[in-house]
């Protein structure tokens, strides 16, 4: 084992390439959020986004964190014309609509210090 500091061991637990960040299952699979953890949450806080987004005049929602895609997944179905996007640190979900864009969240966003997983050439 090598030392590090208590910072870089925190980054690593989380996004490393094994982090909590990183598993298969998802923040979803240790814990619930409003999108997915609370029956009917998920369609509620769609619903008052879409409504935010029209009465804005805004045509496309950007979900940064957002997980598994629960939330850009009722999004679409309530209002498909609207353009999403999900950034995440894992790549897109294979059972996500087509119509949902996803990026993965760039390693100077993601990693403080830089971890070996998200180090990119200089």
């Amino acid at each position: 084992m090598v030392w590090q500091s208590w910072q870089a061991a925190w980054h690593n637990a989380l996004y490393g390439p094994d982090g909590f960040y990183r598993q298969t299952s998802g923040p979803a699979g240790h814990f619930a959020t409003s999108a997915q953890g609370i029956p009917g949450g998920g369609r509620l806080l769609a619903g008052a986004l879409v409504i935010l987004a029209e009465r804005s005049g805004c045509t496309r929602l950007v979900d940064v964190g957002a997980g598994r895609g629960e939330l850009l997944a009722e999004v679409a179905a309530i209002a498909p014309t609207l353009q999403l996007t999900g950034v995440d640190v894992v790549g897109r979900p294979g059972d996500l609509p087509g119509s949902i864009d996803w990026l993965v969240s760039p390693a100077a966003l993601t990693c403080r210090p830089r971890c070996a997983t998200c180090e990119t050439p200089s």
